[in-house]
C-alpha cells in the first residue's frame, strides 16, 4: 500500500500542493488508526476491509455499490462473479467467517454495516467486544 500512495499520490490529488495530506500523512493516519471505517465508499470497500484485516484492526463499512464492471476477477467461494449486493455483502464477510459480521441500520436505501470487532488480545473478550452491542 505504501509503494502505491509514493507513486500515485499526487496524481490523485494528495501531496504538497494540492492543499490534501501527503502521502506519508495519509500513511501515518492510516497505520496508527484504532479503526477503519467507510459509509458509502464506492469501489474502496473491499480495500478497507482487506486492508483492516491485515492489519489487524476493527471496521466498519457500509458497501452501496458493488462495481462489478470494474472488479470483473471478484468471485465468491463458488467461483461465480460477485455482481449482487447481496452477494458482494455475503463475499466481503466470506473474507473472514466468525469474526465478520452484518447488521441493519436505521435508515433507508443501502443500510448493511458490514463489520468487524477488536481482536482479542489474551483469551477473554476484548475491551471493545465487551463494549460493542447492537443499539436499540
Amino acid at each position: 500500500a505504501r509503494e502505491v500512495w509514493e507513486e500515485r499520490g499526487e496524481a490523485a490529488g494528495v501531496g504538497p500542493h494540492s492543499g490534501q495530506p501527503g502521502a506519508a500523512e495519509v500513511w501515518r493516519t492510516l497505520v496508527h488508526c484504532s479503526a477503519v471505517v467507510g459509509m458509502h465508499p464506492d469501489g474502496a470497500t473491499e480495500a478497507i476491509v482487506d486492508f483492516a484485516l491485515a492489519s489487524g484492526k476493527p471496521f466498519a463499512v457500509v458497501p452501496c455499490c458493488v462495481y462489478s464492471a470494474y472488479f470483473p476477477t471478484r468471485r465468491d467461494k463458488r467461483g461465480k462473479r460477485v455482481t449482487s449486493y447481496t452477494a458482494f455483502v455475503k463475499y466481503l464477510v466470506d473474507k473472514a467467517p466468525g469474526r465478520i459480521g452484518t447488521r441493519t441500520l436505521p435508515f433507508e436505501g443501502k443500510n448493511i454495516v458490514v463489520y468487524s470487532l477488536p481482536e482479542s488480545g489474551g483469551g477473554g473478550e476484548s475491551e471493545g467486544a465487551m463494549l460493542c452491542e447492537p443499539c436499540e
